[in-house]
């Protein structure tokens, strides 16, 4: 269909040309948004090349971080 690649080491590659797109663009931007949009995009893909649910796997780092800033902010 044009719109699968032909490997996993294929999918790192658009991560690393999305990341290129999103760098050259003014920080802060509407373009910087889009473009990181993108990157996320290739990032799920990995994900989903890796049998990995990109949505759990966020959600689990979010659950991890907030039980780390827990314990990092009590007195």
């Amino acid at each position: 269909s044009g719109f699968e690649w032909d490997s996993l080491t294929d999918v790192w590659g658009k991560v690393t040309e999305e990341r290129a797109e999103f760098e050259a663009e003014e920080p802060g931007s509407a373009a910087a948004a889009a473009e990181f949009g993108d990157v996320l995009f290739a990032l799920v893909n990995v994900a989903r090349w890796c049998g990995i649910d990109a949505e759990e796997a966020l959600a689990a780092s979010n659950r991890k971080f907030r039980r780390r800033w827990a314990r990092m902010a009590r007195p």
